[in-house]
């Protein structure tokens, strides 16, 4: 399990349940990955 934290930027248009995303760290950039990949932080998590 990767647990690393990641930015959701929103789902691509054009490619339904895929998104864009920036490594919190690093801020690289990383698109087309699976939005059911990714788990949402609550606020106590962040």
């Amino acid at each position: 399990m990767d647990t690393r934290t990641y930015i959701f930027f929103g789902e691509i248009p054009n490619m339904r349940g895929h998104c864009v995303v920036a490594d919190h760290e690093t801020g690289q950039l990383y698109s087309g990955y699976h939005t059911e990949n990714f788990v949402e932080l609550t606020d106590d998590e962040a």
